[in-house]
């Protein structure tokens, strides 16, 4: 079965329900910004090379039938569906087995109500969704640092590769004064300054933002030589080794990559 765009929502459970009845939606992949430079002479540069182009911006349109029990209950769904107008949340796709969620914004909502029949009507609903993958089933890594570099296998089962995954790492014994993220031939982070015992240190890859204990610690984050990506760390699709170093901290200290897998 295809995937349908059915809920919108912080969670699938509690998400509120869209219209699907008797109506269309993409099934398709949205356009991603194209790479070439067009050069004197008609050449052209692909300055992306072989690299696949991340999802974009996509707009996203479901139409639909609701059908109430009442007038009363269309005027309640319809009045629920116009509040969300304007705001941003997790838009949901289920196969009816397995679901995917993508960020994004709703900007409009419409509705043709037959008159004399005030209890079904065609609703029509603009999505944007937020560049990036449909995030499909959810991985917590934990690795303890019992030894440096410690290699965390992250594995993305799905078909896209995976830009936003989020490493903290937690300092025992002593503070932990360097932490270097490394995954060989593609990316190579590290980052310097005090985690003291006991705090914690989360590097998230999307947002790209860092903080030590709470506070913002972005100004220690530096890229070495070997990083040669645009992302902060990839997983592509299958196993990837993240190397996790660390100076100071005992080996107690622990670190936890969390994701979700790609699904175009």
């Amino acid at each position: 079965m295809a995937y349908v765009i059915e809920r919108f929502g912080a969670s699938y459970a509690t998400a509120t329900i869209l219209p699907t009845l008797e109506g269309s939606q993409p099934q398709g992949v949205g356009r991603v910004d194209s790479s070439l430079v067009r050069l004197p002479g008609g050449g052209a540069y692909d300055w992306r090379g072989s690299d696949p182009a991340p999802p974009a911006a996509e707009p996203i349109r479901v139409r639909g039938v609701w059908v109430a029990d009442s007038v009363t209950a269309m005027e309640t769904k319809l009045a629920a569906l116009k509040a969300l107008c304007g705001t941003r949340d997790r838009l949901w796709r289920s196969n009816g087995a397995t679901q995917h969620w993508r960020l994004a914004r709703l900007l409009e909502v419409r509705s043709d109500l037959a008159a004399g029949l005030a209890v079904d009507a065609l609703i029509e609903m603009l999505f944007e969704a937020l560049p990036g993958p449909w995030n499909g089933t959810a991985h917590t890594v934990p690795a303890t640092l019992d030894t440096s570099p410690k290699t965390a296998v992250c594995t993305n089962a799905g078909n896209r590769r995976v830009t936003d995954a989020v490493v903290t790492i937690t300092a025992a014994g002593s503070a932990i004064t360097v932490v270097r993220l490394r995954v060989s031939g593609v990316s190579d982070l590290q980052w310097t300054g005090t985690l003291g015992v006991g705090q914690s240190q989360v590097i998230d890859c999307g947002a790209r933002t860092v903080r030590a204990g709470g506070a913002d610690a972005y100004g220690g984050l530096a890229y070495l030589s070997g990083h040669v990506v645009p992302d902060w760390l990839r997983l592509e699709l299958g196993a990837n080794n993240v190397l996790v170093y660390r100076t100071g901290g005992s080996t107690a200290s622990t670190a936890q990559i969390t994701y979700s897998d790609g699904w175009a």
